[in-house]
C-alpha cells in the first residue's frame, strides 16, 4: 500500500515538473543562456584558460568552456575563443589527461585548428 502511494506521488510530481517545464517561454531560455555565457566569459583567466581546482584539468575545462561559447553563438574570431585555442595549442605537447586530449576535437569547429589571431 505504501509503495503504491509513493509511486502515485512520484507520478504526480513528474507530471507537475513536466507541465511547468513546458510553460517556460523562449525568451526566458534565451535570457538564461545569455546569463550563463556572461558567467563563463567572466571567469576566463588572462592566459586564455578556465581554471579548475584539480591539477591537470585546465585544458579540458578550457575546451569545454570554449566549445560552450561556440555553441551559444560565439564566432570563430571571438577573442576569448581564440585565446582559449591558443592556450590549448600551447599546452598540447604536455597534456596527459584523456578528456583534455579529446575535448578540443569534440566538435566540427575543432579548437586545435583555430587561427591564432583575430
Amino acid at each position: 500500500m505504501l509503495g503504491k502511494r509513493i509511486l502515485t506521488l512520484a507520478a504526480v510530481a513528474l507530471g507537475l515538473v513536466t507541465s511547468s517545464a513546458l510553460a517556460v517561454d523562449q525568451k526566458a531560455i534565451d535570457e538564461a543562456i545569455d546569463r550563463g555565457v556572461q558567467i563563463v566569459r567572466g571567469v576566463q583567466m588572462r592566459g586564455g584558460e578556465w581554471n579548475f581546482k584539480q591539477q591537470g584539468m585546465a585544458e579540458g575545462m578550457t575546451s569545454l568552456c570554449a566549445l560552450t561559447l561556440l555553441e551559444c553563438g560565439a564566432k570563430d574570431n571571438d577573442a576569448q575563443v581564440i585565446s582559449a585555442a591558443n592556450y590549448i595549442r600551447n599546452q598540447a605537447p604536455g597534456i596527459t589527461k584523456t578528456y583534455s586530449i579529446a575535448l578540443p576535437s569534440c566538435s566540427s569547429t575543432d579548437l586545435a585548428t583555430r587561427p591564432t589571431c583575430p
